[in-house]
């Protein structure tokens, strides 16, 4: 059974990964500095890192629930033509990151060394929705070429989209980002 203090510091943490989460949305991970963390949680600074070993804990708790929320969305896309499916992968990713923009860089910008094993399981998460899609689309494949293909769908669909909202390259409209991403997914899904 959990102790008294054990079970504050564990809805501090929830709180702080909240807050985290919120600050991450407003200004990016510059945006979490201990002091003000502890200012909105109505804690001391040291009682942060009574509820999170360090910073690289907290983003990778917000991190975690970015991954669950973009899996979620991709999870949903069902069709009864699995290319079709495939492209509402790719436009639902789109619209994942227009709506959850920081949050979605902070995935790509500061995963910690320390997760790596949890980075890659998540990862191979994702991958099986973009091969199981690929595999009624082309079921003669082999599956590691499968896996492969389900690879460089997904690296072209994050790289059209990340491109896009490249500050340096400036962003296409929307709906001409879903064609691009559309146009893509249709020509390596048929190799």
């Amino acid at each position: 059974m959990p102790t008294p203090t054990h079970t504050r510091r564990m809805a501090l943490r929830d709180k702080l990964i909240l807050i985290a989460e919120a600050r991450i949305v407003l200004g990016g991970p510059e945006a979490l500095r201990a002091r003000e963390l502890a200012k909105d949680a109505g804690c001391a600074v040291g009682a942060i890192y009574n509820s999170v070993k360090d910073m690289g804990e907290l983003v990778h708790a917000v991190n975690e629930r970015t991954f669950v929320k973009l899996i979620s969305t991709i999870a949903e896309c069902n069709d009864v033509d699995a290319l079709e499916e495939l492209t509402n992968m790719a436009k639902a990713y789109h619209r994942f990151v227009q709506s959850n923009r920081s949050l979605w860089r902070v995935l790509f910008t500061t995963p910690d060394p320390a997760y790596k094993d949890w980075y890659q399981a998540i990862f191979d998460q994702l991958q099986t929705h973009f091969e199981t899609t690929l595999e009624r689309i082309q079921p003669n494949m082999d599956a590691q070429k499968r896996s492969q293909l389900a690879r460089a769908t997904f690296a072209a669909i994050h790289g059209i989209v990340l491109l896009n909202y490249d500050e340096a390259l400036s962003g296409m409209p929307p709906g001409q980002v879903d064609r691009l991403l559309v146009l893509t997914v249709k020509q390596l899904a048929s190799k």
